[in-house]
């Protein structure tokens, strides 16, 4: 594997400026498409193409790229932007434009794909970020440090199997995104009618337009008629607030957990970055004390989040969340459902005006009102919701491994540090 310039294998090109009354939104006569940033995602997208009139032959010739050319942002506002690349796979012939710069390959040295790879590579991205110039309105990229910079180049078999490699991953992250997508689609509904229809005792799903005797018309909306309405209030032997006054003043390394709002997902507590305080400061500050079975929700930023306090997590403290101590009547999953779901805070932040407040009080939490199903059709509910959760949980944790294949995988591979032999790309 040798050791090569990108400037060795490959030819810049500055893309074709154009003025306003050469520009058009719809082909004609004498008019070529022309490639701009927003066309450069992901991948190429030619959803918002414009056309230019009046281009001297000599510039289109210059400026014009054709499938297997790499187009890379070259100027833009946003720093992160610059480098993003792809390459032209479609027939068409395109100008592309001056903030973009045209990447020609030399192919017997390098294919376009093994090279788009690279340029995408957390590498190269970086060393961009670190050469780029310009003011902090417009960054430009430095060709001259991307034509200097050394990559590794295996044989164009190898590129190829590296290449196929690659796709082949990104082809099962591809699927495993969407099968994530539906899943919370799927889960979305399921919580949805689980909440407003509930459960028949042999466990289907009540269905209002086949059976609207059996339901009811309340502020609500419809609900089966064995259910009551309730304020969260009324269900709960309490519902406090967590320490609010200077509360670093008990973080310690060690000791009894303390949960903030980072902790909080509807899918369930998260302690990677849990923060701790002393023994005897927990048993002092029994009030923002919570057990399993107890409720926790965020006050900002995601306002509403609420996550039931499990087994495995005997005692805690809580810092600036909600704590809602359920009654007998409710199931703390079920009540946390509720919550979670858009007819149960949503109630709240639209009252607020939507989003925009971002904040949830105590006050609020205590005349949020919840739909009551008797406690065996609750933890039907909670149960089935949890099942849907389980799902979704094993199908991303699926796709984070793969998504941590890939990055060990390219920076494996275009790094040479785990070679494809040229017998078996071949």
């Amino acid at each position: 594997m040798s050791s090569v310039r990108i400037g060795d294998v490959v030819r810049f090109q500055r893309g074709v400026s154009w003025s306003a009354d050469q520009e058009h939104r719809h082909p004609g006569a004498g008019r070529v498409p022309v490639l701009r940033i927003p066309n450069i995602q992901e991948n190429l997208t030619t959803s918002d193409l414009v056309y230019l009139s009046g281009i001297p032959d000599s510039v289109r010739e210059r400026t014009a790229a054709s499938k297997g050319w790499i187009l890379a942002v070259g100027s833009n506002g946003n720093p992160d932007r610059i480098g993003n690349a792809i390459i032209i796979e479609d027939e068409s012939d395109f100008l592309f434009a001056s903030f973009l710069v045209g990447i020609k390959c030399d192919q017997r040295r390098v294919l376009g794909r093994y090279l788009l790879r690279l340029l995408n590579s957390d590498d190269i991205r970086s060393y961009l970020r670190v050469t780029m110039r310009g003011s902090t309105g417009l960054q430009n990229i430095n060709l001259p440090a991307l034509s200097d910079f050394r990559i590794k180049l295996p044989p164009l078999p190898a590129q190829q199997r590296i290449v196929e490699i690659l796709d082949a991953l990104d082809a099962q992250i591809s699927l495993a995104e969407r099968t994530v997508e539906k899943l919370k689609l799927v889960r979305e509904g399921l919580v949805k009618d689980l909440l407003s229809c509930g459960v028949n005792g042999d466990g289907r799903l009540r269905d209002p337009h086949k059976e609207s005797s059996e339901f009811r018309d309340t502020v609500l909306g419809l609900i089966p008629r064995g259910w009551r309405i309730a304020t969260c209030g009324a269900l709960s032997r309490e519902i406090v607030v967590g320490i609010v006054i200077r509360p670093t003043q008990y973080y310690r390394s060690s000791g009894v957990p303390v949960l903030r709002s980072a902790n909080v997902r509807a899918s369930g507590l998260d302690v990677s970055d849990v923060v701790y305080m002393s023994l005897a400061d927990h048993a002092a500050m029994g009030k923002s004390a919570v057990k399993p079975g107890d409720l926790v929700t965020v006050r900002t930023g995601y306002p509403g989040t609420t996550a039931v306090i499990p087994q495995s997590l005997p005692s805690a403290n809580c810092v600036d969340i909600i704590i809602t101590r359920p009654g007998s009547e409710v199931c703390p999953d079920y009540l946390s459902l509720w919550v979670n779901s858009d007819l149960g805070k949503g109630q709240v932040l639209r009252a607020q005006g939507g989003l925009a407040q971002q904040h949830f009080n105590v006050s609020e939490m205590k005349s949020l009102l919840v739909a009551v199903p008797p406690l065996a059709e609750q933890a039907v509910i909670a149960s089935r919701a949890a099942a849907a959760d389980r799902r979704l949980a094993d199908e991303v944790r699926e796709l984070m491994k793969l998504t941590t294949l890939r990055k060990g995988l390219i920076a494996d591979l275009l790094t040479g540090r785990v070679h494809v032999p040229v017998e078996a790309a071949s």
